[in-house]
């Protein structure tokens, strides 16, 4: 009776994973109900450095991807804004220099090249 106790050991395996399972949705449950939008887009920053899909994170957490990309968008105006420009100013500066770049190489410069601007 080898098949019963191969039986057994699944049926354990699987009430194991069950139960972690279950912790996990109630975490997730605790974070969308607790959490402000603000405090879900930075657990999804964390996911995405732990290798999670951002994707997932963000369905699991209830808010649309958007909102990450959003947020993701303003701390490069941010950034911007704490080095003395105005709004558009610097976007303007850039496309004066460049005219070719499109939105992503000036974006790809205000996350890269400006950091490497104090070096």
């Amino acid at each position: 009776m080898n098949g019963s106790s191969d039986d057994k050991h699944y049926k354990a395996e699987i009430e194991r994973l069950q139960k972690i399972i279950g912790k996990q949705a109630i975490l997730i449950e605790i974070l969308k109900k607790q959490s402000s939008h603000g405090d879900k887009v930075e657990v999804v920053k964390m996911l995405k450095k732990s290798g999670y899909p951002i994707k997932d994170a963000c369905k699991a957490l209830g808010i649309p991807r958007s909102s990450y990309y959003s947020a993701k968008k303003a701390k490069v105006v941010e950034r911007a804004k704490g080095d003395g420009f105005k709004d558009g100013e610097l976007v303007r500066r850039i496309k004066a220099e460049h005219p070719f770049w499109g939105y992503r190489r000036v974006t790809a410069w205000l996350k890269h090249g400006q950091s490497q601007k104090g070096s």
